[in-house]
């Protein structure tokens, strides 16, 4: 990951004296129309031309402090691709308690562009045609589009942002998917509040400068100084995303803040915010949404009897709790750390994240098996920076359950997860254990994550050139709970296995039989009798051995790549082919063994074959023994995909004597 760099918001300049000042609404200069490429980047389908944000504290009507941010953007479309960047989304943030939510107004929007006569046109959005979507019971979204929408034309927006919650200033994203010409922050920040300030990417401020700005915030009889900052770059690249990434705001430019000292507005008392991950860890044991949860759960006792009872084997104990749980809930999409209600939630059978695998944790404790809470983020939510103590860094909840001396962790949100699997999402490097009995600890989410899938082929070459066999599919870990989450999007398990037709035409399955599809804690097994449509020619029968699972294309596309692989667990798959033949055939080009390592034992490819007079044996493994690799190993890594995919485009050819 790139370094991250902490910028002071109380070192103050008060030689500065100038601010910035946002541009005009509504006015284009005929050369940004005129425009059909962005010199500093000929691919890009959009470039922003400039964009301004504003944040400051609000004093409110009832008394309370908010912060506002003034947002303004003007875009240039340039190709039909870009129009995407045209249709706005904007996510909004709420809970349960009346006045704690984040609200829009001010909405403004204008699309100019050239009609076909070249007369320059505009066109003004309606605000009224803007919507707003619920996601979940937290999260809403704002959606709208600008008129009249066309390759060639200038787009442009603003809005204004109301939030009350100041834990996390309004961060600010320089650098998106498209190049931007210019983009400033500026920042008004009262002494009641002070935030350490992170700025992430490897791209250096063109300005940055504070002062003190007198008396800037007044509540009441409650007068504060504040701290205002500017924050701008110009000329800045598009990121380019690749495959296997955790969240790209974890390596996109951008500014960061969060909140280090805090001072009660009308009494002046210091507001305690934790100065150590242990303090903090005290703060989430002691909350009313979190660790007091655990004192209100007899309401779990008689449940947890009965699915509990006979039952003496610990591990047998703790999957019966964690598949009731599973089974008995249903997750909502809502990402939380914990939960207003645990009996709420229960007895609903429905709730967020925090609801569930908080109940997980109640459950497996009441049916005697040591099991902690163990915080998270997301990746989506960004890395974790250890060195950095904020509640705000997770985002996220599951259990880590003690067993023997050994510990699995858990989440019950997916009906589809089989004990002691976690979700793609909660892959994110570090996470921390808050312990039933031992100090709280971090730990590594991706150490006991794997994805392993195997197939094997038994096929047989008739005098009369028809070939058919088996095909046998074995998938353990995340591999499994990737193929069962694919077969539920069939009607039925014919329904997928007649799909095979259309994915892979040169196979027809004349039976089918899968196995363990509901018994997750076994692996799920697939069974196909198949015939094989190989090509002839003439004396020739030909055909790709790699029937399934055959690597095209390589992933990693760029020639380089400055941010880390993140494939978020270790893999294995292996490919077995047996093919028997009558002696009137021989292998025209039999295959060759090879083996090819990537460093430090990060993984290997490895072919072997063997041939005689009726009978090939060809195996293929491809096993990656990290879940990250950097920047320094993404060659080899490229190098390795080419490596199977050079493999994996040869055929076998049989020929007649």
């Amino acid at each position: 990951m790139r370094k991250l760099i902490l910028i002071n918001l109380f070192v103050v300049v008060l030689a500065f004296t100038a601010t910035a000042q946002n541009f005009p609404f509504g006015q284009v200069d005929i050369d940004a129309l005129s425009m059909k490429t962005y010199a500093n980047d000929e691919k890009a389908h959009a470039v922003v031309l400039n964009e301004y944000g504003e944040s400051r504290f609000f004093a409110g009507e009832i008394g309370h402090a908010t912060i506002t941010h003034d947002y303004h953007v003007k875009i240039k479309i340039l190709d039909k691709e870009g129009l995407k960047y045209g249709r706005i989304e904007i996510p909004l943030y709420n809970t349960d308690v009346q006045g704690m939510e984040e609200t829009i107004d001010q909405l403004q929007g204008i699309t100019t562009y050239k009609d076909d006569n070249g007369a320059v046109q505009t066109k003004e959005f309606e605000p009224y045609f803007a919507i707003t979507v619920k996601k979940n019971k937290n999260n809403k979204i704002l959606r709208f589009e600008l008129p009249d929408l066309k390759a060639g034309c200038v787009i442009e927006y603003t809005y204004h942002f109301v939030t009350p919650f100041f834990q996390n200033f309004h961060p600010w994203q320089f650098q998106a998917e498209i190049p931007k010409k210019i983009s400033t922050y500026e920042t008004y920040v009262p002494s009641f509040w002070r935030y350490n300030t992170v700025l992430r990417g490897n791209l250096k401020l063109s300005r940055n400068t504070s002062e003190i700005r007198r008396q800037c915030f007044v509540l009441g009889s409650t007068k504060a100084d504040c701290v205002y900052s500017l924050y701008q770059m110009t000329n800045i690249p598009a990121f380019i995303a690749e495959e296997y990434a955790s969240s790209p705001k974890n390596f996109m430019a951008g500014l960061y803040f969060e909140l280090s000292q805090h001072t009660e507005l009308y009494t002046g008392k210091p507001i305690k915010i934790a100065k150590e991950w242990e303090g903090l860890d005290l703060q989430f044991q002691q909350d009313e949404n979190f660790g007091a949860q655990f004192k209100r759960v007899d309401f779990l006792k008689s449940k947890v009897g009965a699915v509990t009872a006979a039952i003496t084997d610990p591990v047998a104990k703790a999957k019966a709790v964690y598949y009731y749980i599973q089974q008995n809930m249903k997750w909502d999409s809502s990402y939380a750390m914990g939960s207003s209600s645990l009996r709420k939630a229960f007895d609903k059978h429905v709730g967020d994240a925090g609801d569930i695998n908080l109940l997980l944790v109640a459950a497996l404790n009441v049916a005697g098996i040591p099991t902690s809470t163990v915080l998270l983020s997301t990746r989506d939510h960004g890395v974790i920076n250890i060195q950095n103590i904020s509640p705000t860094a997770f985002n996220y909840v599951i259990a880590e359950a003690k067993i023997n001396d050994k510990k699995y962790l858990l989440d019950a949100t997916d009906p589809l997860l089989a004990f002691g699997t976690l979700p793609l999402r909660s892959l994110n490097n570090n996470a921390r254990v808050l312990s039933v009995d031992e100090a709280a600890h971090w730990i590594d989410l991706t150490s006991n994550q794997t994805q392993n899938s195997t197939y094997l082929l038994n096929l047989k070459l008739q005098d009369n050139g028809k070939i058919t066999g088996t095909l046998t599919s074995r998938f353990t870990g995340y591999s499994a709970y990737n193929k069962r989450k694919e077969i539920t999007t069939f009607a039925d398990t014919k329904a997928y296995a007649d799909s095979f037709d259309k994915r892979l035409p040169e196979l027809k399955i004349t039976h089918s039989e899968i196995n363990n599809l509901d018994s997750l804690d076994y692996p799920l097994t697939e069974t196909f009798d198949i015939e094989v449509d190989a090509a002839t020619q003439n004396d020739k029968i030909s055909f790709n051995p790699y029937l399934i699972s055959r690597v095209v294309a390589n992933p990693f596309k760029s020639e380089d790549r400055n941010y880390p692989v993140d494939l978020g667990m270790a893999s294995d798959a292996k490919f077995i082919i047996n093919i028997t033949y009558p002696a009137s055939y021989v292998i025209d080009n039999a295959p060759q063994s090879a083996t090819l390592s990537l460093p430090d034992q990060g993984g290997r490819y490895s072919v072997t074959s063997q041939v005689d007079s009726t009978s090939l044996s060809l195996t293929s493994t491809l096993s990656l023994k990290k879940s990250t690799y950097t920047v320094d190993e993404y060659q080899q890594l490229r190098e390795l995909y080419d490596k199977v995919i050079e493999q994996e485009k040869q055929e076998l050819i049989f020929k007649k004597k």
